[in-house]
């Protein structure tokens, strides 16, 4: 009888672990289940490179003064991830902190030049006739669109980049000289300058985050021809993929206040640019249809480097002219230098 009891006891524990196992394989299959993409859908084969500690990598190519990092493999993606959740959604969002206005309405601080080169750090991107600087942040993004680019057999040009507020008011006072020079006196010229040349500071090349981007067989920016070229189409298609947009649309000049640059793409992370994309918004009104910018564009949220700086007045802005000889040059150094008296 005792045995028979014991017996018992023993069918019942084995029977126990059996329904333990089956319930934990049961838990297993289910977790599993919901690790796959769903049916019909791919599984990214990009590499999401986050580091451990620091939201951004930057990478440097040869003379350059950025940090070396970690670029993905050929063929891979580039996306660097913050923990940072975007305002409205629970995705994350990569590279919150180059989500800023640069504008009229929203200047950099004055001593910006000092805090990218000093602090933040440049990395060459592009190298030809002169060298190319870019925020050794967003750097890896450009190079790798740069690289894969060429693999796609189009050949993208850089010619401009990160510029120093000093150097933004050559361009504005050479832009000013240079319609004066053509007839128009000094307000016409200085107004019409104003569409296409930004105050200093108010320049997103200052911010070391735009890039002028052509094609070795057509670099000018007399007019919008770009846009009839393979390289625009090609950005145009993929620009987002590595974070960037094309700052300033056709069309859109009331609201960007300047004009059509089918050349001229911003970097404000892969999330916000596909983003932009999408919904065929310029980043002003993406900044006002997300409640991130006041009535008189002035943004309130994704200040940036911007939120303690002091707008300048645009008004009376300083010309700095010689005063007997006004030397004017073409497309930000290329051409001849042309003597005005």
């Amino acid at each position: 009888m005792k045995r028979r009891k014991q017996k018992s006891i023993a069918a019942r524990t084995v029977t126990y672990v059996v329904l333990i196992l089956l319930l934990f394989l049961l838990i297993v299959f289910i977790v599993s289940r919901f690790d796959k993409p769903p049916v019909g859908e791919e599984q990214s084969s990009a590499k999401v490179i986050t580091p451990a500690s620091s939201d951004v990598i930057s990478a440097g190519t040869a003379g350059s003064a950025g940090t070396a990092g970690t670029l993905p493999d050929e063929g891979d993606i580039l996306i660097i991830t913050t923990a940072a959740e975007t305002k409205g959604t629970d995705e994350l969002a990569d590279n919150e902190w180059a989500l800023f206005l640069v504008n009229n309405q929203n200047a950099l601080p004055a001593n910006y030049d000092s805090t990218i080169e000093d602090d933040i750090g440049l990395t060459l991107v592009f190298s030809d006739y002169r060298d190319y600087y870019f925020d050794s942040r967003a750097a890896p993004y450009l190079t790798k669109m740069l690289e894969d680019s060429a693999e796609d057999g189009v050949s993208l040009y850089i010619v401009s980049t990160f510029r120093t507020q000093a150097y933004q008011q050559t361009n504005l006072d050479n832009s000013v000289a240079e319609r004066m020079a053509s007839g128009m006196d000094y307000d016409t010229a200085y107004a019409d300058a104003l569409e296409s040349v930004a105050l200093p500071g108010h320049s997103e090349h200052n911010a070391g985050l735009a890039a002028d981007i052509m094609t070795p067989t057509y670099t000018s920016m007399a007019d919008d021809g770009f846009k009839n070229t393979d390289e625009y189409e090609w950005l145009s298609e993929n620009a987002h993929k590595y974070g960037f947009i094309l700052r300033y649309p056709e069309g859109k000049q009331d609201v960007t206040e300047i004009i059509y640059e089918p050349w001229h793409y911003r970097f404000v992370g892969v999330y916000h640019a596909t983003k932009i994309k999408e919904s065929g918004l310029t980043l002003e009104e993406y900044f006002s249809e997300n409640g991130w910018a006041d009535d008189d564009g002035k943004a309130t949220e994704h200040l940036g480097p911007i939120e303690e700086t002091v707008q300048a007045d645009n008004n009376s802005p300083a010309i700095t002219l010689p005063p007997d000889m006004i030397t004017v040059t073409v497309n930000s150094g290329t051409g001849e230098a042309i003597p005005v008296e």
